[in-house]
């Protein structure tokens, strides 16, 4: 399991992390990465980290620069975390879960059964969301669509483990796990869906939410095509600006 956090170590410790130690299948590691420097979420997750030793806990160096854009800053905060988490990775399979979600008891039990039975790289399950105002949502069907996969709600096997998620994700408008199954998917891999709920998934995208009123809560709008600039100059998407396009066409007219 690879939990990105920041700033959240209450939940993550009191509900997310026990959510997995206490479950029905016990083989498993707990790799929290801090998305920066933090020694509170350090000193709590180390303390549980001493009871059980399947958790550790691992840091950014430094906090990265993110999106400032509220759309762009959802759909990639936490990505480089999980990507530290990742390179330190050593099972068999690789389950993502956020720092205030909950695993089901037998979330990772269902989700190897399904893999296993149908020879599966990736498994989708359904997630129970909880929302700003009115009753849980469910999320996840037969699909693996934008909009209709919960980050938590995925397990896959380590022949997917060198993928890393892509912090320039937003130029396409993508939120980081979509983007990465999609990528898998690509790839080959052999997907499968499994009709179940397997996690319990706190509201999102606060960050770029506004409440109109009580009873309404409305997503700020996206960017224009003109305000990406400062966005690309300040985070690790500049590296696109030095890719010669020309060339790449050039070179792959020439492969054809």
């Amino acid at each position: 399991m690879r939990i990105p956090t920041w700033k959240g170590h209450e939940r993550l410790v009191a509900r997310t992390i026990p959510s997995i130690l206490e479950g029905t299948y016990a083989n498993v590691e707990v790799l929290v990465c801090s998305d920066g420097p933090d020694p509170v979420a350090r000193a709590a997750v180390e303390a549980l980290a001493a009871r059980d030793e399947r958790v550790r806990f691992l840091e950014l160096p430094e906090r990265p620069s993110h999106p400032s854009h509220p759309w762009s800053f959802w759909e990639t905060t936490g990505l480089r975390a999980a990507n530290r988490a990742l390179d330190d990775a050593r099972g068999r399979f690789i389950a993502p879960l956020d720092h205030d979600d909950e695993f089901t008891a037998t979330h990772i039990a269902d989700l190897l059964a399904c893999a296993r039975e149908q020879r599966a790289d990736l498994v989708h399950a359904q997630a129970l969301c909880e929302q700003r105002s009115g009753p849980p949502q469910l999320v996840g069907n037969g699909a693996l669509a934008h909009g209709h996969v919960c980050h938590g709600a995925v397990l896959y096997s380590d022949r997917l483990a060198h993928l890393r998620y892509d912090s320039a994700c937003w130029l396409v408008e993508e939120p980081g796990d979509w983007n990465m199954w999609r990528r898998m998917e690509a790839l080959g891999a052999r997907t499968a869906y499994l009709d179940r709920v397997v996690l319990l998934h706190t509201a999102e995208r606060s960050s770029i939410e506004h409440r109109v009123d009580d009873d309404t809560i409305r997503f700020g709008t996206r960017r224009s095509a003109d305000d990406l600039a400062p966005d690309v100059l300040g985070t690790d998407a500049r590296w696109y600006l030095d890719v010669d396009f020309s060339r790449a066409a050039a070179s792959a007219e020439v492969a054809r």
